[in-house]
């Protein structure tokens, strides 16, 4: 038909354009209702699937992390008989600790003692024979990884490994000091079959495949120890697990593509659409669809809610740990256990505590009356009397924060305060254990050195402000013409007091971060033009190096920063991989925006990072050795403040480096919307 004709078409009928046109708008907006719905779904099946493995993972890692860590608890008493011993061990009196701890570590193997790194007591004895006697030393399987947690001072999960007497198992080794002085090493060897059956509902799940790996592995061939090496390659699921002494990594990712419900919302859709010429009530069934779609959100939002889990904790503890508050509850709160460090830290007997009072007597008012202001803010709801102790257990598995004890007599004592529920055999709760360390010194310390190094800092800005403006002055020949020789010192004397105010400034900030006083700008914006001056800026250090600042072409993300402090972090990293870069080297700077997070990388050719420091990298003041401070320069606060600027954006910050082939820094942030430029 012709233009012409439709046109004298609609001359002569005109109403029947008007009766299509209700049906055509109701047609055309199911149609992209449809679509809509259809899109929806499919993110909906992907979101519920995503949360399912995300809720399983979780509660693996949660079980391993509780058995792990309790069987590290159990062979703490151990240590610290032989300690209080100082070294001098009853065979009488061990054997039955050994027994009645190996019958409490229900994944235990065998507990050994090894004094001067020889393996002279072991339980049980049966089927372990051939380990007794065993010298680590002549052992070079295992005499690495002894030497490691020699040096190191600090227990170490290791395993699976090869055992003497046959067989796999984790060993978890802690070495034992008396007087400063190194005596041996405490083995715990745990069936890690038995452990790893935690695992179960991941690896008896056709739909999705997992693994695990040690984070930072100290032998090769050590990192992925179940599951494939694959699995780690871009997990939708990647889970840090918090094991005696390190880290593992757990990797979850289904095996197939969720089923899609898109065509059938398309074609149900359609069909609706076309009834709809005729029907228009069959809007009903797309409102009702909707309605049912949205208690199925809800119904997930409270399953979510319900899924964190806590394990069981061992219920008894060794009388023997007297530096440490022990005291046990029931459901109601009643205490049932008053251990003997509880007695000594806080005057009570136990006759007086157990099933007659509540912690509460131990607790100042008001911090318990702040405490339940603030998890009820964060709860939606009132937190109260003794939950404010025991709701963040429940949820998360355990609590560990800052309280302040009363004595009998009225004194106060800051402690540590660890509160776990303890769990039958059905996963039912029954009561609850707080164990807590008296941190009086450490935070007498602590106070004294932040307070020294606030005085110092304050005091000095100001001379050297003078002496700095002195010496510019000087330098510029205003003051009369200067000799080459003069020049040079005096050029030489304003860069060290450019060193010294840097140095100042360090110091200041980790003042303000400590005391919550720095304040950050957070704004949505673009980071490239961030990384781009920042790479501008420190180039000229960088020269004095004979090193190329080089920024990789890619694409832009956005996120919420504060640029004068990303500026900051990324004049450390920057710096650092100048001075630690052969000259004549390159460093390389890339932007690279993930699925949901936005990765700046700085990566240089220098010697690495040793793998001895890696653990201690961003703690203050810390430098990988004396002589790389001399050669190179620097306080140790870089790369500390950095982090704590980079977490209070809301990002993270990290690492990775071989010895000898350098080093890659990343800092992430979240990436915002496109929208959010606006």
């Amino acid at each position: 038909m012709k233009a012409s004709d439709a046109s004298t078409t609609a001359k002569k009928h005109p109403g029947r354009l008007a009766r299509l046109t209700l049906p055509l708008l109701i047609l055309c907006g199911l149609l992209v209702a449809t679509e809509y719905v259809a899109r929806q779904a499919d993110r909906e099946a992907h979101t519920q699937r995503h949360q399912q493995l995300l809720q399983q993972a979780s509660s693996v890692r949660v079980a391993l992390e509780s058995e792990l860590n309790a069987i590290a608890f159990l062979a703490n008493g151990i240590e610290s008989y032989i300690v209080a011993r100082k070294g001098d061990i009853d065979p009488a009196e061990i054997e039955p600790m050994l027994a009645l701890l190996f019958e409490r570590g229900r994944h235990f193997r065998n507990i050994g003692i090894a004094p001067d790194n020889e393996l002279r007591y072991i339980y049980p004895l049966a089927g372990n024979e051939a380990a007794v006697g065993l010298r680590y030393e002549d052992n070079p399987k295992q005499w690495p990884a002894v030497l490691d947690i020699m040096l190191s001072g600090r227990p170490v999960l290791a395993g699976p490994l090869d055992l003497v007497q046959g067989g796999q198992a984790l060993i978890y080794r802690s070495p034992i000091y008396i007087g400063g002085t190194y005596w041996g090493l405490l083995s715990t060897v745990i069936d890690s079959a038995n452990v790893l059956e935690i695992t179960a509902p991941l690896a008896n799940n056709p739909a999705l495949r997992f693994a695990l790996r040690h984070k930072q592995p100290t032998q090769a061939g050590e990192q992925v120890f179940i599951g494939e090496p694959e699995t780690f390659e871009n997990p939708p699921i990647l889970l840090d697990i918090t094991v005696p002494g390190g880290q593992w990594q757990l990797a979850v990712e289904p095996t197939q593509a969720a089923a899609s419900s898109s065509s059938d919302i398309r074609i149900a859709g359609y069909l609706l659409a076309a009834l709809a010429f005729l029907l228009s009530g069959l809007a009903l069934r797309y409102l009702l669809q909707r309605t049912q779609l949205a208690q199925m959100e809800i119904a997930v939002e409270d399953s979510s809610e319900n899924l964190l889990r806590t394990t069981r904790m061992l219920r008894s503890v060794l009388d023997a740990a007297t530096r440490f508050s022990i005291i046990a509850t029931d459901r109601q709160g009643t205490i049932t256990l008053f251990n003997r460090g509880a007695e000594l830290m806080l005057g009570y007997d136990a006759a007086e505590m157990i099933g007659v009072l509540t912690p509460a007597v131990l607790h100042l008012p008001a911090e318990v009356e702040a405490r339940s202001a603030e998890l009820s803010r964060a709860l939606g709801r009132p937190i109260k009397g003794f939950n404010v102790f025991i709701e963040h257990a429940e949820l998360a598995g355990f609590e560990t924060r800052e309280w302040t004890y009363r004595h009998k007599d009225g004194h106060c004592i800051p402690v540590a305060l660890t509160v776990t529920a303890l769990r039958d055999q059905r996963n039912q709760i029954t009561g609850y254990l707080g164990i807590a360390e008296d941190v009086s010194d450490r935070k007498r310390t602590q106070r004294l050195k932040d307070e020294f190094i606030a005085t110092v800092s304050h005091e000095l800005r100001t001379p050297l402000t003078a002496i700095s403006g002195a010496l510019g002055l000087v330098a510029s020949g205003k003051l009369g013409e200067l000799t080459e020789p003069m020049s040079k010192m005096l050029l030489a004397a304003i860069r060290n007091g450019k060193r010294l105010e840097r140095l100042i400034n360090d110091l200041l900030d980790m003042e303000k971060l400590a005391a919550g006083k720095l304040r950050l700008d957070l704004v949505t914006q673009p980071l490239r033009p961030v990384v781009e001056q920042a790479v501008r800026d420190n180039q000229a250090y960088a020269d004095q190096f004979d090193v190329t600042l080089e920024l990789l072409p890619g694409p832009e993300a956005i996120a919420d920063i504060d640029a004068n402090r990303l500026q900051q972090v990324l004049a450390n990293l920057l710096s650092n991989a100048a001075k630690f870069s052969p000259h004549g080297a390159r460093v390389e700077i890339s932007l690279d925006p993930q699925t949901d997070r936005a990765r700046i990388c700085v990566t240089d050719h220098g010697p690495g990072i040793p793998a001895a420091f890696r653990d201690r990298i961003f703690e203050k003041f810390s430098q990988s050795d004396a002589s790389d401070t001399r050669q190179r320069g620097g306080t140790g606060l870089g790369l500390a403040i950095s982090r704590e600027l980079v977490e209070r954006m809301g990002g993270t910050i990290g690492f990775d480096s071989t010895e000898g082939l350098g080093a890659s820094f990343r800092v992430e942030f979240p990436i915002q919307p496109e929208a959010s430029r606006s």
